[in-house]
């Protein structure tokens, strides 16, 4: 499943690089509330600003990320088409994750502190410990909050349900997807963090598509299969059905790196 990931994502973000820099720009512009708290800008202002300003840009990038698929070509277009479709849930769902890690934050900061139990006791490790894992779970279900509310738009329980669904269901293939995302993010840290203005937002955003759509891809064929094997396979007929049958295994064009050095033949 990772190689399918890296796959989606490296042919995702190369056929639509020039796009994706160009949002990351725009975006990066609506992240400066965020990105002026470094350098002294008031905290609180900044952070009541970024609730503005984040969730609609994200809501627009995921739903721009999401036509990224071999038989979709996204436009510029469907960055705002997202943000006039999805600025509001894209909004709620980013508060709800933002409350839940400040009030985990917060937790885990009063069990460590002595007041309530002594410092470094077990309990309040334990505590403190939960506390910190119940936000990295938190985290680890973004991968799939933001997919999930642009490609199926559900309500804001089944949203939850089948994020829950999806992170259990491959916990591993989650975690690997957040060191991708912690790999890129080493880049940024790499390049003076001129990577975050230039790729890291519209990229991480693709990997995020990019494991939801394999996670689903995943599930389909194993119900194909399931389905094969209880129907029976039935076997062709003639030699015009296998000639069929092996145009339709050919139709999904597998890319190679050729692609790149010798575009000309393709």
């Amino acid at each position: 499943m990772i190689g399918t990931l890296w796959y989606k994502f490296f042919w995702g973000s190369y056929d639509n690089l020039g796009k994706l820099i160009l949002l990351n720009l725009l975006i990066s512009i609506l992240f400066a509330p965020l990105i002026l708290i470094v350098f002294g800008f008031p905290p609180l202002i900044g952070y009541l600003l970024s609730l503005i300003t984040v969730p609609i840009s994200i809501a627009g990038l995921f739903y721009f990320v999401s036509k990224i698929t071999e038989d979709t070509d996204p436009v510029l277009k469907d960055f705002f088409i997202g943000i006039k479709k999805f600025a509001l849930k894209g909004e709620l769902l980013y508060i709800f994750h933002t409350l839940i890690l400040i009030i985990l934050f917060l937790n885990a900061k009063f069990y460590l502190s002595g007041k309530f139990f002594p410092q470094k006791s077990f309990t309040s490790m334990l505590l403190a410990g939960i506390c910190i894992w119940a936000g990295l779970y938190s985290i680890a279900l973004l991968v799939y909050s933001y997919p999930i509310l642009v490609n199926q738009g559900v309500l804001f329980k089944r949203l939850f349900i089948r994020t829950n669904i999806m992170f259990l269901s491959k916990p591993l293939f989650t975690v690997a997807v957040l060191l991708n995302i912690l790999f890129l993010f080493l880049i940024v840290y790499l390049t003076k963090f001129v990577g975050f203005f230039i790729f890291f937002i519209s990229f991480s955003a693709v990997m995020m598509n990019s494991a939801y759509q394999t996670i689903l891809e995943h599930y389909e064929e194993l119900e194909k299969a399931k389905k094969k094997e209880e129907e029976g396979e039935e076997k062709p007929k003639s030699w015009k059905e296998i000639k069929e049958q092996e145009v339709s295994k050919k139709k999904k064009r597998h890319r190679s790196l050729r692609e790149i050095f010798k575009p000309w033949e393709y």
